[in-house]
C-alpha cells in the first residue's frame, strides 16, 4: 500500500498578522484561561480543536515576516507521519515561540515587530510545538528531555529526562542527526496544571509516558511498561506481542489521554493514573481498516484519528464477517481503543492513502476541507445502525491488484455510522 507524501518543504516564512496572533475563531471551546491573543498549545487546546472563543477583528493585515530554514522532518515521504512537516509556533501575550528541528532550538519572537527576544538551544531537534503556560515554555527534543524555560528570558528552570533513572542513554544517527535512542517525540499537552509527554519510539528499547506537575516538574506518574503488550499485534489473527510507539502531539479528549503512535493506532490512557486502556497496534492493510496516523483531536465524546471519527462512549463490540463468512469480534481488535467507529474518512477507503481530514472542532460544529470547506452540525447526529449482513462493502478500485479481487466481496461494518447535517 502506497502512502502519500508530505507537502514540498521549501524555506518557510512566518507571515505574522492579526490572524496569527489571534488564531481561528469559530465558537466557544473548552480551554485553559488565556488572554485574548494567546494560542498556548498545538491547535490551541488540549483537545487539539483548533478553535478559540474570541472573535477576530474586522480588519486583518500583515505586520511582518521572517524567513526560516527549510524544515527537515523525520519522515519526509509519509504524509501520516508528518508531525514535524513545519515549525508549529505557539503564542502567549506578545511573544511567539517557534520550535526548530533544524537549529535544535526554540526561539521567542516579538509578535508586534518580529524581533528575536531569545533563543534556547537543546541537544537535539525540537520537532513538536511547545506549550506556553503562566511564565513558562515547555518543549521536548530528540535528546530525550522535556525542558521548562522562562518565557521572559528563555533561561532554563528545569528539565526532565524521559528515560527512567538507572537506564543508560545512548546516541545514534537518526534522520541525519545525532539523537537519543529514546527521543522525546510525544509532543507535550497541558491539562489542569499537569504536563504529559513521552520518550522512546522503539518498544524493544523501551517507551515511557510521563505526567508531571507543570509548575515544579514533579512526577505525578510514569508508565514504563507499555513497550510489551500481549496480543497487541492482531495481524492475520496472530495476536502477537507488540508495544506503543509514541510519535505526534498528545491530546486529552473526553477525560482520556490520547497518545498517537506513528504508523500504529494511538494508545488511550487514564490521565490520572497512566493506566493503559485496551490497545492494539491496528491491522490497516485492507480497505476501510483503521490506518495508523500521528493526528488526533477531539471534543466531547468525539475522537478524530487520521480522519476517522470514533465515539468514546461506545465500544465497538458487534461482530464482523471474515473471509469465510464467520462472525468474530474484529472491532475490538482493530479499532482505536476498541471504540466504535462512526465515520470512515474517504482517504482511508483507497489503495493510495491521501490527505485525511484534520477538522476544526467546536461544541456545536466541525469544519474540514473536502472539495471545499464543509461545516457540519454536531448537535444533530443521525445514527445509522449497521449489521454484519448490511455493512458497507470494501471499496475496490479498478486498478487494484487482481490477486486481491476477493476483497470485493468482503464486508467490514462498524457497529453504527453517523451523519451530521451540513450547516
Amino acid at each position: 500500500m502506497m502512502i502519500g507524501t508530505c507537502p514540498p518543504l521549501p524555506g518557510r516564512k512566518i507571515v505574522f498578522s492579526m490572524v496569527a496572533a489571534l488564531g481561528l475563531v469559530l465558537a466557544p471551546a473548552p480551554a485553559m484561561s488565556v488572554s485574548a491573543a494567546d494560542w498556548p498549545q498545538y491547535r490551541f487546546d488540549s483537545g487539539r480543536t483548533a478553535a478559540r472563543p474570541q472573535p477576530l477583528p474586522a480588519d486583518l493585515y500583515p505586520l511582518w515576516e521572517r524567513q526560516l530554514p527549510a524544515p527537515r522532518p523525520a519522515f519526509p515521504g509519509e504524509n501520516r507521519l508528518c508531525y514535524d512537516a513545519t515549525c508549529e509556533p505557539v503564542v502567549m501575550g506578545k511573544t511567539m515561540f517557534v520550535p526548530s528541528m533544524v537549529t535544535d532550538s526554540v526561539t521567542a519572537l516579538d509578535t508586534e515587530t518580529g524581533r528575536q527576544r531569545w533563543q534556547f538551544v537543546a541537544e537535539g531537534p525540537v520537532r513538536l510545538a511547545p506549550v506556553a503556560w503562566r511564565d513558562n515554555v515547555y518543549f521536548v527534543s530528540d535528546d530525550g528531555y522535556l525542558y521548562c524555560v522562562g518565557a521572559a528570558e528563555g533561561r532554563l528552570k528545569w528539565k526532565f529526562r524521559g528515560l527512567p533513572d538507572g537506564r543508560e542513554d545512548r546516541r545514534l544517527m537518526g534522520d541525519g542527526r545525532l539523537v537519543s535512542v529514546f527521543p522525546a517525540r510525544g509532543g507535550p499537552v497541558l491539562a489542569d496544571g499537569v504536563l504529559y509527554f513521552t520518550a522512546g519510539i522503539w518498544s524493544d528499547e523501551g517507551v515511557f509516558v510521563h505526567a508531571l506537575e507543570a509548575e515544579t516538574g514533579r512526577v505525578v506518574w510514569s508508565n514504563t511498561d507499555s513497550g510489551h503488550i500481549a496480543m497487541a499485534n492482531p495481524d492475520h489473527a496472530v495476536a502477537a506481542e507488540a508495544g506503543i510507539s509514541p510519535q505526534g502531539h498528545l491530546a486529552i479528549v473526553n477525560g482520556t489521554l490520547i497518545v498517537p503512535c506513528g504508523a500504529q493506532l494511538p494508545a488511550l490512557m487514564d490521565p490520572k493514573t497512566g493506566r493503559l486502556h485496551t490497545y492494539t497496534m491496528g491491522w490497516g492493510g485492507k480497505y476501510r481498516m483503521p490506518k495508523g496516523c500521528v493526528f488526533v483531536s477531539g471534543i466531547g465524546k468525539y475522537l478524530f484519528h487520521g480522519g476517522d471519527l470514533y465515539d468514546m462512549g461506545q465500544p465497538g463490540a458487534e461482530p464482523s464477517l471474515n473471509d469465510s463468512g464467520r462472525e468474530f469480534d474484529k472491532q475490538r481488535m482493530i479499532h482505536v481503543g476498541g471504540l466504535a467507529r462512526l465515520q470512515v474518512d474517504p482517504a482511508n477507503q483507497k489503495k493510495d492513502l491521501g490527505d485525511f481530514r484534520e477538522p476544526v472542532l467546536t461544541p456545536d460544529a466541525m469544519y474540514y476541507q473536502q472539495d471545499g470547506i464543509v461545516a457540519c452540525d454536531l448537535t444533530r447526529p443521525e445514527f445509522l445502525k449497521n449489521t454484519a449482513a448490511k455493512g458497507p462493502r470494501v471499496l475496490q478500485e479498478e486498478n487494484d491488484d487482481p490477486d486481491k479481487g476477493k476483497q470485493k466481496n468482503e464486508r467490514y461494518p462498524d457497529p453504527a455510522s453517523v451523519v451530521f447535517p451540513e450547516l
